[in-house]
């Protein structure tokens, strides 16, 4: 019986590891999403800032 508590145990953890690696990974994704929307943004102001007709859409 003890095998099967063990074996059940290690399941567990083996699945809470897995999901706490995903979660670190979508929040990784969501701070580079940040990192480049504040860098467009950025770029866009220095457009308008420089009189730079140049428009693209994006």
């Amino acid at each position: 019986m003890k095998f099967w508590e063990s074996l059940a145990s290690l399941h567990f953890d083996v699945i809470e590891r897995s999901e706490n690696i995903r979660s670190d990974q979508q929040s990784d994704r969501d701070e580079m999403v940040a990192i480049v929307s504040v860098a467009k943004g950025v770029s866009r102001a220095e457009r308008i800032a420089t009189g730079s007709s140049d428009r693209t859409g994006g």
